[in-house]
């Protein structure tokens, strides 16, 4: 990677004695005093070694069952069971609490990294196939339950496995090191792509290798960890994406295994070696390139849960499922950490949950005119129910809620910013959490 700047750091993490915020005293600002763990019904099939990652679905609404609108949900595809790849994929349908079967893989894989990006598309990269890594890439769309075609995304540059990969706002997807060959070779080498090119790029090296690495992007930050040797942060450029500073820490907790991104930080699981089941909170510091982040206290797992295999991130939940059983085999188990969340945050939203309801698929009602009471001036653009209700005729319940940009008038999930578009709450963005600040928005309602 031309002209980038390598930052090493040897600088450890600070190991939190306190737990969570909002448990100690003078802390009052957090509704919910402790992480809750929430048991899900089970998979639909026991695995371990697959992927999770959310998607857009069309659902019963929970109070309307009669009306279909778009959730986002935890979807969970192949990994592997009586030492044999799988070709399935379910999702956790919110509404019916129960997992369903989703449309079967193109190719079978073990060791599955599952991404979504931009477009709300997920892209299943590499992984394995037997003993063997596999260069190809599948593409799923969530909406319509349907796969591409076998090619139609490039293959990546080599056979790959147990690399970490994130997706960008503006349509890049990154590779991050892995398993290079079936020699097992610790691999440094970055990969980019952007959805629709021709090819997958190599931009450059990591500054250290990492085998079994996992990849989580934060405020426009790439922290990748894995092994045994700290966590690599990658900060893009703002005018060219592959190119970019690396910083790196050589102190971290060891042997993660999985993670999820949820309100804006870091929730890391390890593998059976370092615990059972359990998760610390990693918390990028506000200059991730020059100063540590905080590894936050252990969050116990939940009762009788074994190490998980996958994790995903929806608002301030995480989703846990698959893995091991404690003496062999197994599990379907799937688990929910739901976050404390802060009082501030309250009826503000603060991200892509899974309680958006976008759109109406069955529109039956009236829709208000397009309401837009507030700038994103200040802390960010709170376009509330609750507020907009203080000023306009807008009805007490809304069935439906859209949420557009006032310039261009682009649907907020083509904007490339983290908003929500809740029906319950109104839309919301925060400027902290987005790049550069938010845009204006404006939202309209429907009524009966």
């Amino acid at each position: 990677m031309a002209n980038r700047r390598i930052l090493l750091a040897l600088a450890g993490f600070v190991l939190l004695s306190q737990t969570l915020p909002g448990t100690a005293a003078g802390q009052p600002n957090y509704l919910k005093q402790k992480p809750e763990w929430k048991s899900l019904s089970g998979l639909l099939e026991a695995r371990t070694g697959h992927g999770m990652s959310p998607g857009r679905k069309k659902l019963p609404h929970p109070r309307r069952p009669q009306t279909q609108v778009f959730r986002t949900v935890p979807f969970v595809f192949g990994g592997q069971a009586n030492s044999r790849c799988k070709d399935t994929a379910e999702y956790y349908d919110t509404a019916a609490r129960k997992w369903k079967p989703a449309a079967r893989m193109p190719t079978p894989r073990c060791s599955v990294v599952a991404v979504t990006a931009a477009s709300g598309r997920i892209y299943l990269i590499g992984g394995t196939s037997g003993p063997l890594s596999v260069d190809s890439v599948d593409l799923y769309d969530p909406e319509t339950d349907q796969w591409s075609s076998p090619g139609t995304v490039p293959a990546l540059a080599k056979e790959l496995s147990h690399h970490g990969a994130v997706a960008m706002p503006d349509g890049s997807m990154y590779v991050f090191g892995g398993t290079a060959d079936s020699s097992q070779n610790l691999a440094r080498a970055v990969y980019w792509y952007r959805e629709g090119g021709t090819a997958w790029e190599r931009i450059g090296d990591m500054p250290v290798p990492k085998s079994n690495a996992v990849a989580f992007t934060v405020k426009g930050y790439i922290f990748v960890f894995g092994g045994t040797n700290g966590v690599s942060i990658f900060k893009p450029d703002a005018g060219d994406p592959t190119e970019g500073e690396w910083s790196h820490f050589a102190t971290a907790p060891e042997y993660v295994q999985e993670g999820a991104v949820a309100d804006g930080q870091i929730y890391l699981l390890f593998d059976t070696g370092h615990s059972s089941g359990a998760i610390s909170r990693y918390t990028p510091s506000k200059t991730p390139l020059t100063t540590a982040g905080t590894v936050g206290a252990v969050i116990e797992p939940a009762a009788g849960i074994h190490p998980v295999s996958s994790a995903t991130g929806l608002g301030n939940s995480v989703y846990t499922s698959g893995g091991y059983k404690k003496f062999g085999g197994y599990t379907n188990r799937a688990d929910r950490l739901i976050l404390p969340l802060k009082v501030s945050d309250e009826g503000k939203g603060g991200g892509w949950t899974e309680e958006t309801d976008v759109s109406l698929l069955n529109p039956s009602g009236s829709w208000s005119a397009w309401l837009n009471r507030d700038g994103p001036s200040g802390s960010g653009d709170y376009e509330t129910l609750k507020e907009l209700r203080a000023q306009h005729a807008v009805c007490l319940a809304p069935k439906a809620i859209q949420c557009r940009t006032v310039k261009g008038k682009k649907d907020w999930q083509a904007a490339g910013q983290v908003v929500t578009c809740s029906a319950r709450t109104g839309g919301v963005c925060v400027n902290s959490k987005n790049r550069g600040g938010c845009r204006d928005y404006e939202v309209r309602f429907l009524c009966d």
